[in-house]
């Protein structure tokens, strides 16, 4: 997921921005932004979720004014194998956030049919970020609801180097969730800290705490990778 921690937390960096102008009357329909990221493993929510292989994701971002709206994509695996695609648009107001984000795992045996839809509201002032998700899988059962409680810092330790620090909780309702993964349903604390270069490296740890259910997934995770927006790829292609 686009909104994820450690490969990837967050709100995810968009920093390509290329206005898209009205031919003529210099009308702006928006920014448009794009990001690829590399990545050892792809982490949602402290869980490992490519079967402990290299993950390469991207995204693709729109805005206008205060409505925003994007995709994104990622190799996945375990019970999940294939490709998960999510599907997200929002409003803000000021520092607050609300939306929506779609769930798609088109190619997996086990989650076809699965369309897993999260409503959300997040609040953003300055370093500090708070969200909460409410989900539910639309395969229509009835125990597969679930909230989860999200918090974030990020501070420049230096002129090239961020700190983020995470916090989330998830809250299964039927205790019978499992996105694929049958360890994957009771609730459960994880937590994570990132440390990103200007370049484009980062690296995350990841760990989950307070589950009883989680088996083998409690050990600490270290994530590496490394993020580009569509413009450090177009500087990359004008420089050959």
């Amino acid at each position: 997921m686009k909104i994820t921690f450690a490969g990837g937390l967050g709100v995810a960096a968009m920093a390509l921005a290329s206005s898209m102008a009205h031919a003529g009357e210099g009308k702006s329909f928006g920014t448009v932004s794009g990001n690829i990221d590399f990545a050892s493993e792809y982490v949602f929510r402290g869980l490992p979720s490519s079967g402990n292989s290299a993950a390469v994701s991207g995204g693709l971002d729109w805005n206008y004014n205060s409505v925003y709206a994007g995709t994104w994509m990622s190799n996945v695996g375990n019970d999940t194998s294939g490709n998960e695609v999510d599907l997200y648009a929002g409003i803000t107001a000021g520092d607050f956030d609300f939306g929506a984000i779609a769930y798609l795992y088109p190619a997996s045996p086990t989650m076809r049919e699965d369309k897993i839809l999260e409503l959300y509201a997040g609040y953003n002032k300055g370093m500090l970020s708070g969200y909460v998700y409410y989900g539910v899988n639309s395969a229509g059962r009835a125990d597969d609801d679930y909230i989860y409680l999200d918090a974030n810092l990020t501070a420049p330790v230096s002129d090239t180097i961020d700190l983020s620090l995470h916090m989330g909780y998830t809250i299964f309702h039927g205790k019978t969730y499992d996105f694929g993964n049958p360890d994957y349903m009771d609730d459960m604390f994880d937590a994570g800290v990132k440390i990103s270069h200007a370049s484009g490296l980062w690296v995350g740890v990841t760990s989950i705490f307070e589950s009883n259910t989680v088996r083998g997934y409690k050990r600490p995770r270290v994530n590496i990778g490394y993020s580009m927006t569509f413009d450090d790829i177009y500087d990359i292609v004008l420089n050959l």
